[in-house]
């Protein structure tokens, strides 16, 4: 097998690099426009347990 050149080397980690920064970048593009769409509905899920729980602090403290 021939050995890469350190250039090679490098430039192709540099590569690498640059792709991973791109996922990375899509990724966190997608989730900042998915979250404001899935919160709303973890609110509605979480609500009626946050409520409860607000009763029983509320009662104890009374």
């Amino acid at each position: 097998m021939l050995k890469e050149p350190l250039l090679c080397k490098k430039l192709r980690w540099q590569g690498q690099a640059a792709n991973v920064k791109q996922q990375i970048l899509k990724n966190f593009a997608v989730a900042l426009y998915v979250l404001p769409q899935i919160i709303p509905h973890c609110l509605l899920f979480l609500y009626p347990i946050l409520h409860i729980f607000d009763n029983q602090v509320l009662n104890h403290l009374t």
